[in-house]
């Protein structure tokens, strides 16, 4: 497992780019661990790459050793010219990857059958649960005239990508059939495929759900499990369809048990890297595949706002990530407030996020996360906004 980090004060992703091969020089904080680690220590490499800066071990991080490295971009392109014909290569052209990854963003189209999404700056996925009991918006879109009403809006608003999900997945939730859930969403799905041009995911972990609403019309699996399930995966590597994976520790019946971390950041990139190694491993082209460290799904108030500080490291895994920090309770810890009044908290995650490096943000309230990232892209930039 690699990740990469900037010093000192961290990354902004939006509209920042750098080919590692040339350019300035940047400082950088690089964590090994688990069998990249092994073969660093096996070559020597580890070695080699403390006495360049600064290295030091913290032991059984995840269960694992894990070496944090002090370099630069110029210390490893270094490195990798003076070792080319060694057998270190391998474990060095990772750390190159991953690095690149952390600076060019990895990546930046996405192709769904019908749509491309271009991710050379962050886009947003509405909302639509179709559910009587989700946390923020439960019963409003539970009939299938109101949905589509509402899938029509959220397009208008500004919507890259419409998530619609027909189960609740908040904190101590009861799981529904794949059966409710079917007779829920399709006829919804169904509908909104004909009324709107921008893709359409599925929220779901069934994979009879996933497949029903692909044929419906769907483009995008949208699976809180992280692609757990062996059908899920088939099904995912046989339709050749975008999909996300996202980290949640248990579920949702029983994620905020106490959930307890080591490194959160840490053990959730090596979740997701171990993930998409599988996924590949099987035959599915992890081309498709977003990433999301599932913030309020088996993390304490710390742990959230620490991935969300730490955000700019999942750029290291090269697949666009998305980020759903909207209404979540870690603002309201924050805020003191419920629901739909979080949204002031909501924003502000947002354009962290985006500046931290997410690719695609996942909120309720659509028109007003499209102003503010509209507004902080503009001052990022010092240029006023592109017109859509």
């Amino acid at each position: 497992m690699i990740s990469v980090r900037t010093l000192p004060f961290g990354f902004q992703a939006e509209g920042y780019r750098r080919e590692t091969a040339g350019g300035d020089d940047c400082s950088l904080i690089i964590t090994i661990g688990g069998e990249d680690l092994r073969q660093a220590d096996a070559g020597g490499l580890a070695e080699l790459l403390a006495y360049r800066e600064h290295m030091t071990v913290r032991s059984l991080v995840a269960g694992e050793d894990v070496a944090v490295l002090k370099t630069s971009t110029s210390a490893i392109r270094s490195l990798s010219e003076s070792r080319k014909e060694r057998k270190e290569l391998e474990i060095l052209d990772r750390i190159n990857r991953a690095v690149g990854n952390y600076l060019n963003g990895g990546i930046r189209v996405l192709k769904c059958e019908s749509f491309t999404i271009d991710f050379s700056s962050a886009r947003i996925m509405g909302i639509l649960n179709v559910t009587p009991d989700s946390f923020s918006d439960g019963g409003q879109y539970f009939t299938t005239e109101k949905a589509v009403s509402r899938a029509v809006e959220i397009e208008q608003e500004g919507a890259d990508v419409i998530d619609i999900g027909g189960e609740s997945t908040r904190p101590g939730a009861t799981p529904i059939t794949a059966s409710e859930e079917m007779n829920r969403v399709i006829p919804v799905i169904r509908e909104v495929h004909s009324k709107v041009d921008i893709p359409i995911s599925v929220d779901t972990y069934h994979p009879e759900v996933a497949r029903a609403a692909l044929d419906a019309g769907a483009s995008i699996i949208n699976d809180i499990t992280g692609l757990r399930s062996p059908q899920m995966r088939r099904l995912v590597g046989r339709r050749e369809c975008p999909y996300v994976i996202m980290h949640m520790r248990g579920n949702p019946a029983d994620m905020q048990l106490n959930p307890v971390y080591e490194d959160v950041v840490y053990e959730i990139l090596k979740f997701l890297s171990e993930s998409i190694e599988r996924a590949e491993s099987e035959g599915i082209d992890t081309s498709k595949a977003m990433v999301d460290p599932g913030l309020g799904f088996g993390k304490t108030f710390q742990h959230n706002v620490t991935i969300l500080n730490r955000l700019d490291e999942f750029r290291s895994l090269g697949h666009p990530l998305l980020v759903g920090a909207s209404r979540k309770s870690f603002i309201g810890h924050i805020t003191q407030e419920t629901g739909r009044r979080r949204l002031e908290g909501s924003l502000a995650s947002a354009v962290c996020a985006m500046m931290k490096g997410a690719s695609m943000l996942r909120v309720h309230d659509v028109k007003e996360t499209a102003m503010a990232i509209a507004v902080a892209r503009s001052i990022m930039s010092g240029r006023a906004p592109s017109r859509r």
